[in-house]
């Protein structure tokens, strides 16, 4: 539907098995960069 307001609201939720690693999702990968969350650092750029 289209955004007919000033303000847009998003929310992502992820499932998470038991048994899987609490760092499953520290690592990153976007479209140009591989980023680190828990050491707040750009492992890699210029991917493309």
């Amino acid at each position: 539907m289209p955004i007919k307001s000033a303000y847009r609201l998003s929310t992502n939720y992820r499932a998470v098995p038991q048994n899987t690693p609490e760092d499953i999702t520290d690592i990153c990968i976007y479209r140009n960069m591989f980023y680190q969350f828990s050491a707040s650092i750009v492992l890699e750029d210029s991917l493309v």
